[in-house]
């Protein structure tokens, strides 16, 4: 297995030196190259990384990071999954609700807990009940 050349990013340019996490970049055997920031992260006692498209990305991640432990406003920031996660919840709350009908809820309450458990004939007369209440 082929694994991608890893080299500091301030070794190809000369750069200043960061005064907060470090930024590598990452060629793979494809020609793509990633950015990954990397930082310590005081809440979770560890190193923490997260890849970037471009080192613009990479930098300005960074820059917030150490703008938020400067102010004292340092969250862990969420995984990738965790973020679409969130981004998919919000998208599901923004959506208005269908709230279903009396009629609609009672059919959907027969088929899911009474077909499997209830005889054909009551359910018949269940069904039939429905569809009289949903003339009127």
């Amino acid at each position: 297995m082929t694994h991608p050349i890893e080299e500091p990013a301030d070794k190809r340019r000369n750069k200043r030196r960061r005064r907060f996490g470090r930024i590598t970049s990452r060629k793979w055997p494809s020609g793509r190259r990633t950015w990954r920031a990397t930082w310590h992260c005081k809440v979770e006692r560890r190193r923490m990384s997260r890849s970037f498209v471009t080192e613009k990305e990479a930098r300005d991640f960074l820059a917030e990071l150490e703008r938020q432990v400067i102010t004292a406003t340092y969250a862990v920031p969420p995984t990738i999954a965790e973020a679409e996660r969130e981004d998919a919840d919000e998208m599901r709350a923004a959506q208005p609700r269908t709230v279903p009908t009396l009629v609609d809820y009672a059919e959907d309450v027969i088929e899911r807990r009474f077909e499997p458990v209830l005889a054909r004939g009551t359910m018949g007369v269940y069904r039939a009940a429905l569809r009289a209440l949903s003339a009127h």
